[in-house]
């Protein structure tokens, strides 16, 4: 089974996105997405992840979406990664 563990990160008392970390020492999603451990996902397709409740938002985008658009700090720059689900 294909997973990636989400952690919420918080700065000065915000939510800015979701750390991304291999499930089981598994990198095999993660490179499908062209993530890295330690990633902070803050945007999915448009939607800013800043706030606990977008995940319903998020729900709802990608259940009929073929593409992910994503924006991420890495080592504190700013990456944007777009991926077509079908490919993974």
């Amino acid at each position: 089974m294909k997973s990636i563990r989400i952690t919420p990160v918080v700065r000065e008392s915000s939510l800015i996105g979701y750390q991304v970390a291999p499930s089981a020492d598994n990198n095999k999603l993660m490179n499908l997405l062209g993530l890295v451990a330690g990633d902070i996902i803050t945007e999915v397709n448009g939607i800013v992840l800043d706030d606990p409740s977008s995940a319903v938002s998020l729900y709802q985008e990608l259940k009929d979406s073929s593409a992910l658009n994503l924006s991420l700090l890495r080592a504190d720059d700013i990456i944007s990664l777009s991926v077509d689900l079908e490919d993974v």
